[in-house]
């Protein structure tokens, strides 16, 4: 075997970049297993080996390693350094605290990140189902909703910071237009961080076409199962609305993060708190009302072709989720790679019971990407069609809503306009019901 394969092996069913950290230490282990074999370069790992005889066997190992890098199927494969973030609250507090401030050298300059919690984005114990031995069952996740802070960088218009604070510090930053993603280096006694430029290779595209969902926008019902007692305000624009998701995470994507209900939760949460990065661009919100993990098995069948996978999805959903759990949409990740298209929706679908639903393949590991890809096909369920050319994006470089996704994108103003749309036309009343403390049981 050779010591890619080897470290490959042992690297691939880790998560994100530090499996680049293991990868490299892992290296260097084989390569102390090989040396003996290795005596014909005069290379052996014996003491007193001077650093040019080291570097060049180092060399050997890394022109090994592209088609490592390339299996690990992370996201990440631009520079990073590591730094070392310094809390400025005050530290030995257990209670929750609702500011918070860090310090940290960013390419060496000294960045200020002001930070606030957000609590908004989950109804407070919403409800967490599996199945066990083909039995459905409601989970206890050890999880915080204290975690998820969203903030700035002092002195640097634009700037976004929203980052989950249990267990170090993850999650995003934007500065100057470009994005960084912030993760624990694990094992670490200092509070060591890797703060990397975001880059992606896979290739996210919706598939979503006028006569496709067509039907649902003529067709759609009202949710009968919601209470009407709301107006819906005159002023829609200046009013928050909330969009309450129920997720529901197919089997392999659940393998594919550990077959673990706690880190499942976990990411979920992390990438509602990333979509309402995306979402205050049209000044609504997306709560996170519920969540079921297929943890023994599909429910209904995911082929690659994920226009049949959202009809399949929508029709368990009515027959099964919709009368047991209150929700304006209803999102499927899956972790299965598409044929084509990586997200369905079904177009001016939220706020009714028949077609409250949109599938996204998530089969990398780029999460800001994937934030994009839901709230671009949650866009969808709102009314909003595919952005044209003639589509203009304030402040940021990429429309959300174009075929071909980005993460470095917003909502347009063609957006803005087929959203007001929808809620002139009282398709969208339950979004103006701000979320209430209770569970969302029906």
């Amino acid at each position: 075997m050779s010591v890619a394969a080897s470290v490959r092996d042992s690297a691939s069913v880790l998560p994100s970049l530090w499996k680049r950290q293991l990868a490299m230490s892992e290296a260097i282990r084989v390569l102390q297993t090989w040396a003996p074999h290795m005596k014909g370069l005069r290379l052996a790992l014996v003491p007193g080996l001077s650093c040019a005889r080291l570097g060049i066997l180092l060399f050997l190992v890394l022109i090994s390693l592209p088609s490592l890098y390339c299996d690990l199927g992370s996201a990440y494969h631009s520079s990073y350094e590591v730094v070392i973030p310094k809390s400025l609250t005050v530290e030995g507090r257990e209670d929750q605290v609702e500011k918070l401030s860090y310090v940290l050298f960013m390419q060496g300059q000294r960045q200020l990140i002001h930070l606030t919690l957000k609590t908004d984005y989950f109804v407070d114990n919403f409800p967490v189902f599996s199945y066990h031995d083909g039995i459905l069952g409601q989970e206890m996740p050890l999880i915080s909703r204290d975690c998820h802070y969203e903030g700035y960088i002092e002195g640097v218009p634009g700037s976004f910071v929203s980052v989950n604070t249990c267990s170090g510090l993850r999650g995003l930053l934007i500065k100057e237009g470009k994005s960084y993603g912030l993760e624990p280096v694990h094992s670490s006694k200092r509070f060591e961080h890797l703060l990397y430029a975001m880059a992606h290779e896979a290739r996210v595209s919706c598939g979503v076409t006028s006569k496709d969902s067509q039907v649902a926008s003529t067709s759609r019902r009202p949710e009968s199962g919601k209470p009407h007692s709301w107006q819906v305000p005159s002023d829609l624009w200046s009013h928050t609305k909330y969009v309450e998701m129920f997720v529901v995470v197919n089997n392999q994507r659940f393998q594919m993060w550990g077959s673990d209900v706690n880190q499942t939760v976990q990411r979920v949460m992390d990438i509602i708190a990333l979509a309402n990065s995306f979402t205050r661009g049209i000044n609504t919100e997306v709560v996170l009302a519920g969540m079921e993990i297929w943890t023994e098995g599909d429910l209904t069948e995911v082929p690659v072709d994920l226009q049949v996978a959202l009809r399949n999805f929508n029709s368990w959903r009515q027959e099964k989720l919709f009368h047991r759990v209150k929700h304006d949409v209803a999102h499927m990740i899956v972790g299965q790679h598409p044929r084509e298209d990586t997200g369905q929706a079904f177009l001016s679908g939220a706020c009714s019971s028949d077609f409250a639903a949109a599938v996204e393949s998530f089969h990398h590991e780029d999460v800001l990407l994937f934030a994009a890809l839901m709230v671009h096909e949650l866009g969808h369920n709102l009314g909003i069609r595919h952005d044209h050319p003639a589509c203009i994006c304030k402040d940021r470089p990429f429309c959300l809503m174009r075929e071909n996704i980005t993460k470095e994108s917003g909502f347009s103003n063609c957006s803005s306009d087929f959203f007001h749309r929808f809620l002139w036309e009282h398709k969208g009343a339950c979004l103006f019901n701000k979320p209430g403390h209770k569970g969302r049981l029906r």
